[in-house]
């Protein structure tokens, strides 16, 4: 407890007055200041309901693997079994019909790797894994 001087201002933050003549620890006053109370009523009012379609066919899937399904076909049509012929061909095929410019990575098994872009396709074709993706 917290003794503070009688008449004298409560330490308070919220400056009304005190449950008794000692504070507690930590100081709380009978109310929650005014200002808390008009935000909390703020951000109450301004919740709504979500509202949830019951049409299954809303329902949209995104596959994390593959955003462009022109760019999992090039990669299914021109995979190779040796990898380096692949890459180069997926990457060909890619910038011909797609236009931009592609990275591609190939490998048999797992691989790590981090990009950033807006258009990608992870595909694996017998034991060959390719990933492509525009610069």
């Amino acid at each position: 407890m917290v003794p503070f001087p009688p008449n004298g201002p409560c330490p308070c933050s919220c400056q009304r007055s005190c449950p008794s003549a000692v504070c507690p620890p930590t100081p709380q006053c009978l109310q929650p200041p005014l200002r808390k109370l008009k935000r909390r009523a703020r951000l109450v009012a301004a919740r709504s309901k979500r509202e949830i379609s019951s049409d299954p066919s809303a329902i949209q899937f995104i596959d994390t693997n593959c955003n462009s399904e022109q760019l999992r076909q090039i990669i299914i049509e021109k995979a190779d079994k040796v990898t380096s012929i692949s890459k180069r061909q997926i990457q060909e095929e890619a910038e011909a019909k797609m236009g931009g410019r592609y990275n591609v990575i190939c490998a048999r098994g797992d691989f790590s790797y981090i990009t950033n872009t807006e258009m990608f396709c992870q595909q694996t074709v017998g034991d060959v894994t390719c990933y492509a993706f525009k610069q």
